[in-house]
């Protein structure tokens, strides 16, 4: 179920907690998901429903949430990074093909992405450290074919440019 508003959905949540009042109750479990408050996915999402039609696609990189909160299908079946990250090389390396070929086939009006590759940006998944930067080819494929419209919720949302569509 997609969730055109996040805020008004937690409105409804709000009798499991007598006493609170909305702005508590969202602060309250303003959670992360992998170090991202979802404060930030409910900015995107309502910038991505409010540009899009609900039958395109679009791309988010480490944060599938948006996808639910935009009310938005992937433009691809990986929609969760955790193959593209991590497990074995040859695994990484089918996965991210994958991806790149979905992308290229259904090139999605938007694609977001974290506001710059950074040393910092690594997950603990299990014992072992994951870089969740986007990888070469993504970024290659991004700056061929879109163009960057706005930094928001601790994104950046690149629109698809016109001569790619």
């Amino acid at each position: 179920i997609a969730f055109a508003n996040i805020a008004q959905e937690a409105s409804s949540l709000l009798t499991l907690l007598p006493g609170q009042s909305e702005e508590g109750f969202l602060e309250r479990f303003a959670y992360a998901y992998l170090g991202t408050p979802l404060d930030g996915d409910h900015e995107v999402a309502l910038y991505v429903a409010g540009h899009t039609r609900e039958s395109d696609r679009v791309f988010v990189w480490s944060r599938p949430a948006i996808y639910v909160m935009a009310g938005r299908r992937p433009a691809s079946k990986h929609a969760y990074m955790f193959p593209l990250v991590y497990g074995r090389e040859e695994a990484q390396a089918q996965a991210r093909k994958e991806l790149i070929l979905d992308l290229q086939r259904r090139l999605p009006e938007y694609v977001v992405l974290p506001p710059a590759a950074s040393d910092r940006a690594v997950r603990w998944m299990g014992t072992a450290a994951v870089s969740v930067n986007p990888f070469p080819d993504l970024v290659s494929f991004v700056a061929d074919n879109y163009v960057r419209e706005v930094e928001l919720g601790g994104s950046v949302i690149y629109r698809l440019r016109e001569s790619a569509s």
